[in-house]
């Protein structure tokens, strides 16, 4: 299983985090949950794509907004995986301001559909990734964190701050 998703300033935990969390207490066990970080789709899927390739998984399902399916589906195509689609029916975006989201989307494919979406990513995300998912002991998950006017990662189990460039 693997589940995707970053965090926003003033986020506490990661989309990811509480994804496998969720699971875990659902009954999956932990070591059977991958997790991807990022600020967006194309990042979320470039992080998780190193352990889904070492455990050999390329068909991914993928679960989304109904107006953002397309564009995931492209985007994990794009790295080489193999998506099905599974467009959640209870989004919440459906409800409020729908026409800003497919506006977005409907720019987004464009853009990326010509200047390619990793390119796109990079243009629309301000914040660096972690260089690791795991904290340099080993232990706990990195994940950047807004703090003090600087991004930095921070290892949610232990809250131990590092500085991007030094992990």
């Amino acid at each position: 299983m693997v589940v995707t998703g970053g965090n926003r300033p003033g986020d506490s935990f990661t989309e990811s985090g509480v994804s496998a969390t969720y699971l875990e207490h659902h009954g999956v066990p932990k070591t059977d949950i991958l997790k991807g970080y990022g600020d967006d789709t194309w990042q979320n899927v470039e992080t998780a794509l190193p352990e889904m390739e070492a455990h050999g998984i390329v068909t991914v399902i993928t679960v989304t907004d109904p107006f953002h399916e397309y564009r995931a589906m492209a985007i994990s195509s794009s790295q080489g995986l193999k998506p099905v689609p599974s467009p959640v029916p209870n989004s919440p975006t459906i409800k409020h301001s729908l026409w800003k989201y497919y506006l977005k989307e409907t720019f987004d494919v464009g853009v990326g559909r010509i200047v390619g979406y990793g390119r796109l990513s990079s243009w629309t995300t301000a914040r660096p990734r972690c260089s690791t998912s795991r904290s340099p002991d080993g232990f706990g998950e990195l994940s950047p964190e807004w703090s003090d006017g600087v991004w930095r990662c921070i290892c949610a189990s232990y809250k131990i701050a590092k500085p991007f460039g030094v992990v």
